[in-house]
């Protein structure tokens, strides 16, 4: 996927340098946070609190409030960026391109600092995690600035453009139109949609998101918020449905105990950063 994915026609992305760094991650189950280490001498140790779905703490009055427990786009705007090989930051989260059948994220547009600095890219597979207060990628080598913008091809969309696509059901039935998009920890996937009028369609598989409209298999596909005035036994359930549509739950195919991530960096000698979460 690298190579499809281009910041603007100055080059293509960068090959991965030789030299490796290595990142063992433990997923945390409970919001605890995460313990990077590093051996390189002078860096100490940094701990990173991730952001972590809470289920359990409170349900929101609000539909906004409500959402601000989900990885979205919007959330993701503006963060800041930094480089685990590094430890600089890089620039901020703007937009990203996906494909629009597999919802798979190709790459991500980055602003960079000052007012007149240049646009640039990270390919979506060195994104290494959205978090709460910032994202992490693997190096500051493999972002790439120029002053021009990817030229979309067929079969793929930037979010920015896509918001406004009317989704209708194969019956017919208009859903609204997307607002926003539910993307995975590590920024690499598009998991659902959420449309106007406080409403999620999850990309299971059941529906096909064109160019121009998007069409699901079913007017039951879409996870509806509960009235503001819902009980909180409502709301659990409501809570519950939307995080088994998307995947939020123990299911998730995301960063599995185990999970083996390389870094790489042209500039310094190997390193190992192990993760793991603190035990209780």
């Amino acid at each position: 996927m690298r190579a499809a994915f281009r910041c603007g026609s100055v080059r293509s992305w960068l090959p991965p340098p030789t030299v490796e760094h290595r990142m063992s991650i433990r997923r945390p189950s409970t919001g605890r946070p995460v313990e990077f280490n590093t051996v390189r001498a002078g860096l100490g140790t940094q701990t990173i609190q991730p952001r972590v779905h809470q289920a359990a703490v409170g349900y929101a009055s609000s539909h906004s409030e409500r959402l601000m427990n989900l990885e979205t786009w919007k959330r993701a705007q503006n963060l800041q960026v930094a480089s685990l090989a590094e430890g600089a930051f890089v620039g901020r989260l703007d937009d990203f391109m996906f494909d629009l059948e597999t919802h798979q994220i190709y790459g991500w547009r980055l602003k960079g600092s000052g007012m007149f600095a240049k646009p640039g890219g990270v390919p979506a597979d060195e994104l290494v995690l959205v978090g709460r207060d910032l994202a992490l990628i693997r190096s500051e080598e493999a972002v790439e600035w120029s002053g021009g913008r990817i030229t979309v091809v067929d079969g793929r969309a930037w979010a920015s453009a896509y918001r406004g696509t009317q989704a209708v059901s194969r019956r017919g039935r208009s859903l609204g139109a997307v607002q926003d998009f539910v993307i995975d920890r590590e920024g690499n996937q598009v998991t659902g949609l959420l449309l106007h009028g406080g409403l999620l369609l999850p990309l299971d598989g059941r529906v096909s998101t064109g160019p121009a409209a998007i069409i699901a298999e079913s007017d039951d596909l879409v996870v509806e918020m509960p009235d503001e005035e819902a009980g909180a036994g409502e709301q659990v359930a409501w809570w519950n449905r939307l995080t088994s549509a998307i995947g939020m739950g123990s299911s998730r195919a995301a960063l599995e105990e185990g999970t083996t991530i390389d870094v790489t960096d042209d500039s310094h000698g190997t390193e190992s950063l192990v993760a793991e979460s603190l035990q209780d």
